[in-house]
């Protein structure tokens, strides 16, 4: 069934296109990345990202910042950026001080001309990362 378009109020959007991931065969990427194809790999990564919270906590991070890399500049690749610095926001509501935004550095990689390419009309808040 087509809907008019509409203006639809949400606390969290997800974005599930059932795409997969894809390393282009490059060196490297097999042996450090964490894809984020199925649950069990979204609940490593999770572990992998409170344990480089606690880390820099225990002042063990690189400078000062806790650094996180995104290959794919895709609706998943986006989201989970943004999600990060909201993931700081929510551990401060739970008196976890550690961790700042400032001291999040994510960097999303993307080959092409720009982020979200298949999406014809983006947010005003996404051109401005492109």
């Amino acid at each position: 069934m087509l809907v008019p378009e509409r203006k639809i109020a949400y606390d969290t959007l997800v974005m599930a296109l059932g795409s997969t991931s894809n390393d282009f065969n490059t060196p490297g990427v097999k042996e450090h990345c964490i894809f984020l194809d199925n649950p069990h790999q979204a609940r490593r990564f999770h572990q992998e990202m409170l344990n480089l919270f606690l880390k820099y906590s225990a002042n063990l991070g690189a400078n000062g910042k806790v650094n996180i890399a995104i290959v794919g500049g895709g609706a998943t690749g986006v989201e989970l950026s943004a999600e990060l610095h909201n993931a700081v926001k929510q551990l401060h509501s739970y008196g976890y001080k550690g961790l700042t935004n400032d001291a999040l550095n994510v960097t999303l990689v993307e080959a092409g001309e720009r982020i979200c390419l298949r999406y014809r009309r983006v947010s005003p808040a996404l051109r401005i990362m492109n």
